[in-house]
């Protein structure tokens, strides 16, 4: 997966999802995105 098509996949998980997930899969999503793709996420 290229960095846009993890950045629209983690952008339209529900944050409170996230706690679902193992570790390694968030890590390995956020992984692949840029400091200024996560700084734009919504809280």
């Amino acid at each position: 997966m290229d960095a846009g098509q993890l950045h629209t996949m983690v952008e339209n998980i529900k944050s409170d999802i996230f706690g679902e997930f193992d570790p390694s899969v968030v890590g390995g999503m956020f992984a692949g995105l840029d400091h200024d793709q996560i700084g734009g996420f919504d809280h």
